[in-house]
C-alpha cells in the first residue's frame, strides 16, 4: 500500500483557463471516433455515466486522457460520481503520464483539450473544491457517510397492505413511541415495519431524554442497552461530565463510568491537560497522579516522541522510520509502512498487516490483510478478502462481513455486499436494508441515498423525509439543497419545501452568501433565502459553473474571451482605460490595459506597472505572473521574488513548487531556492517536511532546514 498524497495547486493555476475553455469547446465528433474521443463527447453533453465508461476502458491505452477524463467527471459536482478524492487521484495519473507523451500522441491530446494548461486549471478547480469541503465539513471530518430504507415485509394481501398504511398514518400523526410499538406488534408483517422501528428507536430516545439531564441518559442506557441510541447517551454523559474540560472532571468521569466507550477518550484528554508543558516535571507528576493510567507503557516514549514527525523510508526493500532530522528512529523491518495519524501507523510483516505506535511497538496485531490509517479512533481494514471496522484497541466495531466499508460518520457506517449498500452502527448493529446503490455520507443527521437514479434525503433514525424522487441532490453549504427534477434545478429545504422554483439550468454552491444560478444560457446570483440578488443576465457556461466563487466581495466570470469582474451588489467592476480585470485579492486586482498584465488597486490606482504577459491574484503576498512565456513570482510592490525562467510554478504553504522541462523544484517564499529542479514529483508532509521522487527513489527533506536529509535505498 503506497503513501502518496497529492500536492494542491494554487490560486495561479488559473492563469490558463482561457485557453483551456477555448480547447474544452472543440470535442471532436463521436463518429468514427475512439473510446477515448466517445467518452469526451459523452462529457461535453453531460452523460457522465457512459462517459465514465468509455474513459475507464481507455485508460490503459490513453492514461493521460481518459485520467484527465475521470478528473473532470469526479470534480463536477452535477453527477451521482462527484469524488473529490477520486478527481484529485486521476489527475495525478494524467499529469505524470502527460509528462511523457510526444508527438502524435500529445496533438491527439491537444485536440481533445488536454494541454499543460488545461491540467493545470482542473488541478486548481480540484484543490478549490477540496479545501471548502474540508472547512464545511469541519464541524465534523468533512466525512461522515450514512443510513437508508427499510426492510418491508412481503406475502400480505392487498387488504392487509391497504389496513397497514392508514394504521400507520396514525401511528406518525400521533408520533409517540407508544403509536409506533403498538402499530409493530399488531402488523409485524407491514412493510412500514422497519420505518417504524426506526422512529420507534428516535422517539424513545427523544422521549426519555428530552430534559437533557444526566441521570435521564443514565438510565436510557439501562433501560434500553440495545437501543441504536446508547452510543448518542453515552456520548452525551461524557459531553455533560466533562464540559468544563478539566483533569478533575476528566478523572471523575472515568471513575463513574469505567465502561463508557468515551473512557479512552477522557483518558488521553486528563493526559494531554496534565502535561501540556511537554516537561519532564509534568511527565513525572502525572504518573504519580494516576499510576492507573492504562496507557503507561506508551508514557515514556510518547513524551519524547510526541512532538516529533515520523517519516517511512525505505532501505534494502524494508520500512523503517526517520525523523525530519534523518535520523532512525525505527529500524527497516517491515514489508510496507504509512505515515502516522493519531499516533498510529500501519505496517506490514509476513505478508500481514497491523499497527505500530511511533516508539515501533506492536498496538494491533499483524493478522490483517489490508489497513487504511486511522481517522477518529478507527480504521477500516481487511481480514479474509472481507472489510470490517477496528478501534485503536483492536476491538471490532463492525464485523469482518462485507465487500466495502466506509469510515464512520456520525457513529455510522456505509456498507457494501454483492453491489448494493446499507448502514449501520458503530456497534454493528444493521440499521436498514441493503436497498442502495447509492449511500451518501451523514451531515448533521441527515444524508442523500436512494437507487434507480431517484434519490431522496434521511434522517439519521433511517427514515425519509424527503421521498426518493429526484434526479440528483447535493447539500448545500446553508443546510438548503440543490435538486434536480427532470432537466431542470432548483432548491428545497429539509422541509421539501420549494425554496427556489425548478426553471434552472444549474445552481452553483453558497460564497460569502450568494450562490451562481443560470438560466437560458444567462447566469446571476441567489442569496442564502433563495432571492435574486444578482439578476441572470451574464454569459454562462459550465466553467463559470465551477469556478465563479465570490472571494473578498468580488467574483470573476470568466468567458473564452473575456472576463466580467462583479461585486455582491452585481456592479460591474471597471476602471477607466483597463481593457480586462483578474481575481481580486489582498488589496490587489490584475489589471490589462494594451497587451501586458500589471495590478490596480481597489479603486483602480496603479500600483504595479503593466509588464506582464499574465498575472495571477495574490497569496500571502505573493502572485504568479508570466513574462517571455515563462512564471515567475512577485510580491505585493512588484519586486520579483522568483525571476521568471519556469514552465511554471505552484504555490504550496510557504514554498513555490517550479517545473522546468517537466521537472520539480522548490522555492522558499522568500525566494531561496531549496531544491533544483531534478524531481519527477514533490509532496508536503504536515508542513515540516517534504518527499520528492527522482527515477524510482524518495528523498526526505526538512523543509525549515532546506535539505535533503534522507534517501532512500
Amino acid at each position: 500500500m503506497g503513501i502518496a498524497k497529492a500536492s494542491p495547486a494554487s490560486p495561479g493555476l488559473r492563469l490558463a483557463l482561457c485557453a483551456c475553455l477555448a480547447l474544452w469547446l472543440v470535442w471532436p465528433s463521436a463518429a468514427n471516433a475512439g473510446k477515448l474521443e466517445k467518452g469526451f463527447e459523452r462529457l461535453r453533453i453531460h452523460d457522465y455515466f457512459r462517459a465514465k465508461a468509455y474513459f475507464n476502458q481507455s485508460l490503459r491505452r490513453w492514461p493521460a486522457g481518459a485520467a484527465y477524463g475521470l478528473s473532470v467527471i469526479y470534480s463536477r459536482n452535477n453527477n451521482p460520481f462527484y469524488n473529490l478524492d477520486s478527481a484529485r487521484r486521476y489527475i495525478l495519473v494524467c499529469d505524470t503520464a502527460f509528462r511523457k507523451v510526444k508527438g502524435k500522441r500529445l496533438d491527439k491530446y491537444n485536440k481533445l483539450g488536454i494541454t499543460d494548461f488545461s491540467i493545470i486549471a482542473l488541478t486548481d478547480t480540484i484543490c478549490r473544491k477540496a479545501f471548502y469541503a474540508a472547512r464545511l465539513a469541519s464541524s465534523v471530518n468533512g466525512y461522515n457517510r450514512y443510513l437508508g430504507d427499510f426492510s418491508f415485509c412481503t406475502h400480505v394481501s392487498e387488504a392487509a397492505d391497504l389496513r397497514n398504511e392508514v394504521a400507520f398514518h396514525h401511528a406518525r400523526l400521533i408520533n409517540t413511541s407508544a403509536a409506533y410499538l403498538e402499530f409493530m406488534e399488531k402488523y409485524s408483517k407491514a412493510k412500514e415495519h422497519h420505518e417504524a422501528n426506526a422512529r420507534y428507536e428516535e422517539k424513545l430516545f427523544e422521549e426519555r431524554t428530552v430534559n437533557g439531564k444526566l441521570g435521564d441518559y443514565e438510565l436510557f442506557i439501562r433501560d434500553y442497552p440495545e437501543s441504536p441510541f446508547v452510543m448518542n447517551a453515552e456520548k452525551r454523559i461524557f459531553e455533560i461530565s466533562t464540559r468544563d474540560s478539566t483533569v478533575e472532571a476528566y478523572h471523575a468521569f472515568i471513575m463513574k463510568y469505567p465502561d463508557n466507550t468515551h473512557v479512552p477518550e477522557a483518558w488521553r484528554a486528563l493526559y494531554a491537560l496534565s502535561t501540556r508543558d511537554y516537561t519532564e516535571a509534568a511527565f513525572g507528576k502525572f504518573r504519580r497522579d494516576f499510576p492507573d493510567y492504562p496507557f503507561m507503557d506508551e508514557l515514556e516514549k510518547d513524551f519524547r516522541l510526541q512532538q516529533s514527525l515520523l517519516l517511512p523510508f525505505r532501505d534494502s526493500g524494508k520500512w523503517g522510520y526517520i525523523d525530519e532530522t534523518g535520523r532512525v528512529l525505527i529500524e527497516p523491518r517491515f514489508e510496507d509502512a504509512s505515515l502516522f495519524s493519531e499516533g498510529l501507523a500501519y505496517a506490514a510483516l509476513n505478508g500481514k498487516y497491523g499497527y505500530i505506535s511511533k516508539s515501533g511497538k506492536t498496538v494491533i496485531p499483524f493478522e490483517l490483510d489490508e489497513a487504511e490509517t486511522f481517522h477518529e479512533q478507527t480504521a477500516v481494514a481487511v481480514k479474509d478478502d472481507r472489510w470490517g471496522l477496528i478501534n485503536r484497541y483492536n476491538e471490532v466495531l463492525v464485523p469482518f462481513e462485507y465487500d466495502e466499508i466506509s469510515p464512520p460518520s456520525e457513529n455510522i457506517c456505509v456498507v457494501t455486499l454483492n453491489d448494493r449498500s446499507a448502514y449501520l452502527a458503530l456497534t454493528g448493529k444493521r440499521l436498514t436494508g441493503f436497498d442502495f446503490d447509492i449511500a451518501g455520507d451523514f451531515d448533521n443527521g441527515f444524508a442523500i441515498a436512494g437507487s434507480d437514479n431517484k434519490y431522496g434525503v434521511i434522517s439519521s433514525a433511517g427514515h425519509f423525509v424527503i421521498e426518493p424522487r429526484y434526479a440528483h441532490l447535493s447539500f448545500l453549504s446553508n443546510g438548503f439543497i440543490k435538486a434536480r427534477g427532470g432537466d431542470r434545478w432548483g432548491i428545497i429545504s429539509l422541509a421539501g419545501d420549494t425554496l427556489l422554483p425548478f426553471e434552472y439550468e444549474a445552481i452553483g454552491d453558497y460564497s460569502e452568501g450568494l450562490a451562481l444560478v443560470a438560466k437560458n444560457r444567462k447566469c446571476g446570483f441567489i442569496d442564502e433565502r433563495g432571492r435574486l440578488a444578482i439578476p441572470p443576465v451574464h454569459p454562462f457556461s459550465d466553467y463559470i459553473l465551477n469556478n465563479a466563487a465570490f472571494s473578498d466581495g468580488y467574483v470573476l466570470l470568466r468567458q473564452k474571451t473575456r472576463a466580467t469582474l462583479l461585486d455582491t451588489a452585481g456592479k460591474k467592476v471597471s476602471f477607466r482605460g483597463v481593457r480586462e480585470l483578474g481575481q481580486p485579492s489582498e488589496g490587489l486586482i490584475p489589471a490589462r490595459r494594451g497587451r501586458l498584465w500589471g495590478y490596480v488597486s481597489y479603486k483602480g490606482k496603479t500600483m504595479i506597472k503593466d509588464y506582464y504577459e499574465s498575472a495571477g491574484p495574490f497569496r500571502n503576498g505573493r502572485a504568479t505572473v508570466t513574462s517571455g512565456g515563462l512564471s515567475g513570482v512577485i510580491d505585493t510592490t512588484g519586486k520579483l521574488v522568483i525571476l521568471p525562467v519556469y514552465d511554471r510554478v505552484l504555490f504550496q504553504s510557504d514554498f513555490v513548487l517550479t517545473i522546468l522541462n517537466g521537472l520539480y523544484g522548490l522555492v522558499a517564499f522568500s525566494g531561496k531556492p531549496v531544491l533544483d529542479n531534478k524531481f519527477d514529483r514533490i509532496e508536503f508532509i504536515e508542513g515540516r517536511a517534504a518527499m520528492a521522487y527522482m527515477d524510482d527513489r524518495r528523498y526526505y527533506v526538512n523543509l525549515e532546514a532546506g535539505k535533503v536529509v534522507f534517501t532512500d535505498n
